[in-house]
């Protein structure tokens, strides 16, 4: 309500000529506003506008600000304790613990009016300020209708690389091909089984470098990939990763570890909680094109991604630390420093 001088910007309450609402209730105007020697308000006359109780068929009076009342033959005095929590900080350490109390864990109210009529055995809803129960003489908020509590601000973390980062958005999976049937005289058509319902088709051109066929070859796909019409309506929707010292080197298909299951995603080390890009994404941003500089191989053979190795990572995996997992990606018999293609 008013209290001194001029309303501020945006106060929807009572001033001389104002209108509220009282909650449940009807509007109301202040016409006067009474006053005591000191020039503190002590009381409000008003005008009820009859045709304006909330409710009503035809109610009117439409305003923005709303008052929460109680009736003086209805009210009562009861203290209001409203709890917080201890300490000022998340994890308190320090060595003096009372500099990290929150100084505003208690705050106790001793002339909050309340109904007469509330049930003293049941949890309450007081407006606006929580659930709330009797404990002897006063009120105790259980719990507020906000968690106000906020998170530290988390530490913003340095840009990737162009490559790495477009290496973590590509969705590597572990995969088992199932069938392999000539498209041409240089493509192998799979039938690959990733995880998926059905076995994903992806052309291969690797029947010179595998005459013999890929059928139950363990394999690395390439996964968000748009899909592609060739040779008799054979839809390919995926790439399947070999390694390669130079272009006219002969390919070496990369090796999932043994323990990876088809549908394993594969990611470096620290990025397996980066969401894969759209196959969209992936073509438009040239994701796999701008990857594959920072993909290469040790002389352990193993296949590392701007340094990092390349994880299998099982679908229920669900810690964010991957520092223990040992389960690489490898391309056997591929030179140091080989291509992935």
């Amino acid at each position: 309500t008013e209290t001194q001088g001029q309303p501020p910007k945006g106060f929807n309450r009572l001033v001389p000529g104002g209108r509220a609402r009282l909650r449940y209730a009807y509007v109301i105007e202040c016409v006067e506003v009474l006053r005591d020697e000191a020039g503190a308000p002590t009381s409000l006359r008003c005008v009820v506008e009859r045709d304006t109780r909330q409710g009503a068929v035809g109610a009117k009076g439409k305003v923005k600000g709303i008052i929460h009342w109680l009736r003086r033959d209805a009210a009562e005095p009861a203290p209001v304790k409203l709890y917080d929590r201890l300490f000022s900080v998340d994890d308190p350490t320090g060595d003096d613990l009372d500099d990290e109390l929150n100084p505003e864990s208690v705050r106790v109210y001793d002339d909050a009016l309340v109904e007469t009529d509330l049930d003293n055995d049941a949890v309450l809803q007081f407006e606006r300020l929580g659930y709330f129960r009797r404990d002897g003489d006063s009120f105790v908020r259980v719990v507020p209708l906000r968690n106000t509590w906020r998170d530290p601000p988390k530490k913003p973390q340095p840009p990737l690389p162009p490559a790495l980062d477009a290496a973590s958005r590509l969705e590597l999976v572990a995969g088992l091909v199932r069938s392999c049937e000539p498209l041409s005289e240089e493509l192998w058509g799979l039938r690959v089984d990733c995880g998926d319902d059905e076995p994903r088709p992806v052309a291969a051109k690797l029947r010179a470098a595998y005459a013999d066929g890929l059928a139950n070859r363990r394999v690395v796909l390439l996964k968000n990939t748009k899909p592609r019409i060739l040779a008799d309506g054979f839809e390919s929707r995926g790439l399947v990763l070999c390694a390669a010292a130079d272009d006219d080197a002969v390919p070496i298909l990369l090796a999932p570890p043994a323990s990876a299951a088809p549908g394993d995603r594969l990611a470096p080390r620290g990025l397996h909680r980066v969401a894969p890009a759209a196959p969209s994404q992936v073509k438009n941003k040239k994701l796999w094109d701008k990857a594959q500089s920072a993909f290469s191989t040790t002389a352990d053979h193993l296949v590392c991604v701007d340094g990092r190795p390349l994880l299998a990572l099982p679908s229920d995996a669900a810690a964010d630390d991957d520092d223990d997992l040992d389960v690489v990606v490898t391309a056997p018999g591929a030179p140091p420093d080989s291509r992935i293609v």
